[in-house]
Order: structure tokens, then sequence, then C-alpha cells
């Protein structure tokens, strides 16, 4: 019972990221939907680039598309751990989204 209450939680995030996850793009907007089928879009226009940094989970560096707006606010992340980080950066290319190398992610928590 204690390990059902100790990682069922997990369990459940990971088994609903899998299975509402998803990225969708046309010519005009990319639309994230995240693990709760929760859907946000962003027009083409209002993202500057997506940039390939480090995100930091646990003890590793986790690689990451960071999306950034033309304000320089971060958008959403999409990582490696869920996605295959080329074909999200083909479909930025051909999206005409710069790839961007040298951003640095704002710091959270001060």
């Amino acid at each position: 019972m204690g390990d059902a209450l100790l990682f069922g939680p997990g369990v459940v995030h990971f088994a609903l990221t899998l299975r509402n996850t998803r990225l969708m793009a046309d010519h005009a907007s990319i639309t994230i939907v995240d693990w709760l089928g929760r859907k946000r879009s962003w027009p083409l226009t209002e993202i500057q680039q997506a940039a390939i940094v480090g995100v930091r989970w646990t003890d590793w560096t986790v690689p990451t598309l960071l999306f950034v707006g033309k304000d320089g606010a971060e958008l959403f992340p999409v990582t490696s751990l869920y996605w295959h980080l080329d074909d999200i950066g083909a479909l930025c290319v051909k999206l005409g989204i710069p790839l961007s190398f040298d951003y640095e992610p704002k710091r959270r928590g001060g």
C-alpha cells in the first residue's frame, strides 16, 4: 500500500504525459497539449526562436528546445525525455523558426 502511495502519482503523471502530450503545428501557429490535455497556441509571428538549452534535472542536464517569444518570454520547453529533438528542430526550420545555441535561459527562484 505504501509503495502505491509513493510511486502511484509518478506513474499516473508519466502515463498521462505519454497519452496526452502533443505538439501540433501548421503554417500559422504552434499548439502544445500538456499532460492534462490543456491546449495552448502561439502564432508563428510571436515566436522569436527555438533555443537549444540544457535543463538541470536532478544530477544531469536534459537537452531541451525552449521556445522564446518576440518579447523575450519563455513560452514552453520541449525536452528530450519525451520528444525526439531532431524532429522538432526540423519542424522549426520548416516553419521558419530560427534555432539558437547561445540563448541564456532566465534564472528562476532568485
